[in-house]
């Protein structure tokens, strides 16, 4: 009966810490990033708009590797991530060098660099700064498979 009680507690104590602003550390897996796309649909509280970014809408793509790539919106890149303690890393990496018009691109390169905690929701991945912050928000969508 006691371990009941104890489950009980742990799991009402996660559910309140995660929902109170703070960063949840409970967090994300590996095996919820890789092997599926993910496209920006929120940055920094607003929905975003295609119209924004000269090849349509930032995406990421996570392999089990720790590579990360993805498009900026402009230009491709290629880095990684590293989840910690829970907690999630990302870094750009190398990247193509397109002049890309508009602020766009740079928001969104500043907030991944932000990143410090990441969690999914009803297929949603949310990039957290240390505050618990919602940076962005992506969807997931089906990625083209390489042969």
């Amino acid at each position: 009966m006691n371990i009941l009680k104890s489950s009980l507690f742990l799991l009402v104590f996660l559910i309140v810490s995660c929902s109170s602003g703070q960063v949840c550390k409970v967090g994300i897996t590996n095996n919820e990033l890789t092997n599926t796309g993910w496209q920006l649909k929120i940055i920094n509280g607003v929905e975003a708009e295609p119209e924004s970014y000269m090849k349509g809408l930032p995406t990421l793509y996570f392999a089990e590797d720790g590579n990360l790539s993805g498009i900026t919106g402009c230009n491709h890149f290629m880095g990684g991530y590293k989840i910690d303690d829970k907690n999630l890393y990302l870094t750009a990496g190398a990247m193509s060098k397109m002049a890309c018009p508009g602020t766009g691109e740079a928001e969104f390169l500043n907030l991944l660099s932000q990143t410090v905690a990441g969690v999914i929701q009803a297929e949603e991945l949310h990039l957290k700064d240390e505050s618990g912050k919602d940076l962005m928000i992506f969807r997931q969508i089906k990625f083209p498979i390489k042969e």
